[in-house]
């Protein structure tokens, strides 16, 4: 029994004759073990449609086995492996369609620490597709409601915050409604005389239209 992995030469002899092909090379490694294998990357968490989820799973000092790694999800991803040469591999999966991916990593076939993986992968979304438009963004009376619309509907699932601030500093109430059809709509009320800025943040709103208002 080897005490440890690596090389060894195997000597074998007949009354002190070497048989044929002595001595004999031989390679002692360790039994496989899936605990000592770990898996890290955000594409483990999750990602976005239509780009390439990284993670980097690491077998040094778990022993000599086969890897196996598969994906599902609402669609089947394209997987790619590459072998760094020191124990590891990188790898990454494409999804194409958004939802919940199951990520399992296994080990001489056994299931590594917090295998399989959950990762949430978001549809994509381009902030150059929403538009504001309205009365309440040109401008509005101090203490009287102001409507404008934002329709972020082409835009793609993401957060939608909004913030009003005079060039005084004050910043007035902001009531976010989602009309959930085509256009979302904001009442601002200004708090004080003067002029008014946008900014980040108010109430969020994910998957919009809604509608914005100050109160």
């Amino acid at each position: 029994m080897p005490p440890e992995e690596g090389p060894y030469k195997v000597d074998v002899a007949y009354d002190g004759h070497p048989v044929p092909g002595s001595p004999f090379a031989v390679e002692a490694a360790l039994p496989p073990d899936p605990s000592k294998v770990c898996a890290y990357g955000p594409g483990l968490q999750g990602g976005f449609v239509g780009t390439p989820a990284p993670f980097t799973i690491d077998t040094k000092g778990a022993g000599t086995g086969g890897l196996g790694l598969t994906v599902e999800g609402p669609c089947e991803a394209k997987i790619e492996c590459q072998d760094n040469g020191d124990g590891s591999c990188s790898v990454s999966y494409l999804p194409t369609e958004p939802g919940e991916y199951a990520i399992n990593i296994l080990f001489a076939e056994h299931h590594i620490p917090g295998s399989p993986f959950k990762a949430d992968v978001k549809p994509v979304f381009d902030p150059s597709k929403v538009t504001a438009s309205g009365p309440g963004l040109e401008r509005g009376k101090a203490g009287e409601a102001a409507t404008f619309m934002v329709d972020c509907s082409k835009a793609g699932d993401a957060e939608l915050t909004i913030e009003i601030i005079s060039d005084s500093g004050v910043k007035a109430e902001v009531l976010i409604q989602n009309n959930r059809d085509a256009v979302p709509a904001g009442t601002p009320r200004p708090l004080a005389r003067g002029t008014s800025s946008l900014g980040d943040p108010s109430p969020p709103s994910h998957g919009c239209p809604c509608l914005l208002s100050e109160d």
